[in-house]
């Protein structure tokens, strides 16, 4: 599967997105390769940092994982618009719609080691329409910098978090028609020698 980035920057963060509308035919397991592979490119991006991964809680996470704690925040980012280019909304209160009502959904994240791991867990475990983590790599002993940053009471804000050659990752993979794939890359060092990036 070939990725190809759109660059651009944005609050002094390089950002890179990724948005591909998935075959009308995808079923559930292909979407799940799907998902396999964009976790295999995160991987291969953040190998040597220090990773916590953002997602909807869950209690399978603390049954197969140390160090799982809530957030009230999780990323936003919308892949549906005409173009395909997508909407990011950056850090929003999560929220589910039950009968019709919002309520409010708790996110999870944790420390791990291996990205890949993610690749053993249960598809539902992501999300139902589409699967959806959130990954920071970052220097090691940062654990209470990213616990600071995702129990704050404002918007977390991605330039007040990455330094040197950290980066945030969002993957959005698509299970049901409507929804598109997405990656989104933040980073403050460039990373155009690593991915392959469009010309605008």
């Amino acid at each position: 599967m070939k990725i190809e980035f759109k660059a651009s920057t944005e609050e002094g963060l390089n950002k890179y997105l990724f948005v591909k509308q998935p075959d009308e035919s995808r079923e559930g397991e292909n979407a799940h390769i799907s998902f396999h592979h964009y976790l295999l490119l995160a991987s291969r991006l953040t190998e040597g940092k220090s990773c916590f991964v953002l997602t909807r809680y869950s209690p399978y996470l603390k049954e197969v994982l140390t160090g799982v704690q809530s957030t009230d925040w999780h990323y936003n980012v919308i892949a549906d618009d005409f173009q395909g280019l997508g909407a990011d909304l950056g850090f929003s209160l999560s929220h589910k719609l039950t009968n019709g009502n919002s309520v409010k959904e708790q996110s999870a994240y944790f420390p791990l080691r291996d990205l890949l791991t993610l690749r053993s867990f249960p598809e539902d475990t992501f999300g139902d329409k589409s699967s959806h983590v959130s990954i920071f790599a970052l220097k090691p002993g940062t654990t209470e910098d990213i616990r600071s940053f995702l129990n704050a009471k404002r918007a977390p804000y991605l330039p007040e978090l990455l330094l040197g050659n950290e980066l945030f990752i969002h993957i959005s993979c698509s299970k049901s028609s409507g929804y598109y794939d997405t990656i989104l890359i933040k980073s403050v060092q460039s990373l155009a020698s690593v991915i392959t990036v469009t010309s605008t």
